[in-house]
């Protein structure tokens, strides 16, 4: 790693030089990613042109674009969702509400 030097208001300062090296480490780590994330940031207009070249370079064309998106809308408009359609076909337990087992709760838990 290396060090920089940033300005900050003076109670975060005073803050961060009473910190414990603990805490400062959890700090150092907190403004790592947080500045990775800020450096990381692309414009829309960068994402554009990145997902253009990407089309382009796999052979989607404009025309076949607007055939894909035809297709999509043509789709929906063709198979309306109606209320209750499935109705009988789903089954959801009594205890669905019902607190996880120790056993599950741990794995998601970590």
């Amino acid at each position: 790693m290396e060090t920089i030097t940033i300005e900050v208001e003076r109670e975060i300062a005073k803050a961060y030089q009473n910190s414990s090296s603990t805490e400062r480490q959890k700090i150092q780590l907190t403004f790592n990613v947080l500045f990775k994330q800020i450096m990381n940031t692309r414009s829309l207009e960068d994402i554009i042109q990145e997902m253009q070249t990407q089309a382009k370079a796999n052979g989607l064309t404009p025309k076949i674009l607007d055939e894909i998106l035809q297709d999509s809308t043509s789709q929906t408009k063709r198979q309306p969702r109606i209320s209750g359609q499935d109705k009988g076909k789903i089954f959801i337990s009594q205890d669905f509400n019902a607190p996880l087992p120790d056993d599950i709760l741990a794995d998601f838990m970590g």
